[in-house]
């Protein structure tokens, strides 16, 4: 399980090491087809990647539609800094219901380990501990689906 190593009020950071290049994993998140594969916490969840530009100050847009419990989640935002294979940052708003629940930043990094690759993701700027906590759970659940996707 893809579980933080840092918490702090207003940040959460993941590591992870991958048994694929890095240019698989960034990948992954760079082809909307693979990103709505593994992005959403859990398999109830019908996603659609709406907007893609993966670019400096390109926008993004994803939904994931909960099938289980019928709810819709909305999040967007813009590219701060795209270096494949090896950096990804990027505004991260979010949207359930209806409810605006604030715009936070994350930003992957990716190294080479002699083949393997070293995932850190960092998401900070939380309004608060709740709505980190929040986000964590559901960003642990989505790194464990990319993990099993690519592996």
């Amino acid at each position: 399980m893809f579980t933080p190593v840092v918490s702090t009020p207003m940040r959460v950071v993941y590591n992870r090491s991958i048994n694929t290049s890095m240019e698989a994993v960034f990948n992954a998140w760079a082809d909307p087809s693979l990103l709505r594969l593994w992005i959403a916490p859990t398999k109830d969840h019908i996603v659609t990647v709406s907007r893609h530009e993966l670019r400096e100050g390109g926008e993004y847009c994803i939904n994931m539609l909960n099938q289980r419990k019928e709810k819709l989640h909305v999040f967007w935002g813009n590219y701060r800094k795209v270096e494949p294979p090896h950096l990804l940052s990027f505004t991260w708003n979010w949207e359930e219901c209806s409810l605006y629940l604030g715009e936070t930043v994350a930003t992957l990094q990716l190294e080479d380990i002699g083949g393997r690759t070293e995932l850190t993701l960092i998401h900070e700027e939380f309004a608060s501990e709740d709505m980190r906590n929040r986000q964590s759970r559901e960003w642990g659940d989505a790194l464990d689906r990319l993990a099993k996707l690519l592996t």
